[in-house]
């Protein structure tokens, strides 16, 4: 079973959501970091993903959607931007668990001068009700979870 997420823009998750934000120094360029988030890298160094791939008939591009399939539930994942080695944005399209009314990943990579890239993932994320009591043991959780998975990245790319 699927439950809808709220579709919500950048500007307003923005404003209205609640903020992780993650900025890293990759020893990769760009591009090569940008390929860490497609399917058959991500679930190798993202210990909480077991999988991914498209479900629509376009494919890293904005409009498309992939399942994530994690290991307490499954998302959809839209892509509002995709701008390939430089930018994705997507918002959480549906969940097969109803824990957030919305969450939206900002994922950006910049090249350095030195041959290495900056990396900045901003994830925001609207509580459920019940969540919303529970705000700051979310954003807890989210940031263990996304600080970890990105420490894993800082390595994962040294090997690509």
């Amino acid at each position: 079973m699927w439950f809808k997420m709220k579709t919500w823009s950048l500007e307003a998750a923005q404003s209205e959501g609640t903020k992780i934000s993650i900025r890293k120094i990759l020893s990769c360029d760009a591009a090569t970091a940008f390929k860490a988030f497609d399917d058959q890298h991500i679930p190798k160094w993202f210990k909480e993903i077991e999988s991914a791939r498209w479900i629509s008939s376009e494919k890293e591009k904005a409009g498309a959607v992939r399942q994530v399939n994690l290991d307490i539930m499954n998302v959809r994942e839209h892509f509002m931007t995709y701008d390939q080695g430089k930018r994705f944005t997507f918002h959480i399209k549906e969940a097969s668990l109803p824990l957030l009314g919305a969450m939206i990943e900002d994922c950006q990579f910049k090249d350095l001068k030195d041959g290495t890239s900056e990396f900045i993932w901003d994830i925001y994320v609207e509580p459920k009700i019940l969540s919303t009591i529970l705000s700051p043991v979310v954003k807890l959780i989210y940031n263990r979870m996304f600080g970890k998975g990105t420490d894993n990245l800082v390595e994962y790319v040294k090997g690509m």
